[in-house]
């Protein structure tokens, strides 16, 4: 039987591909046709890598913390370390 994939994951891995792509796209065109405005073409397409990341982290984190209080009866991993 095939593991279920957690939206979240392939969501993330969709944005970051789409993203990488076209911030090869630009970089070819600012390279080979001297495009001046490359620079702000890569960062309004890396800004939603950037947000997708995290929200990513932000998601775990709060997966985690569930996990940690479910298992240990603890909100936060300092409380484990004591």
């Amino acid at each position: 039987m095939r593991k279920r994939r957690e939206t979240s994951k392939v969501v993330l891995a969709v944005v970051l591909v789409v993203c990488f792509v076209f911030t090869g796209i630009i970089i070819y065109g600012w390279l080979v046709l001297d495009r001046t405005d490359a620079a702000g073409l890569a960062g309004v397409v890396l800004a939603p890598a950037a947000t997708a990341i995290g929200f990513y982290a932000w998601k775990a984190k709060a997966e985690n913390q569930i996990k940690l209080k479910k298992r240990y009866g603890i909100s936060n991993k300092n409380e484990l370390e004591e």
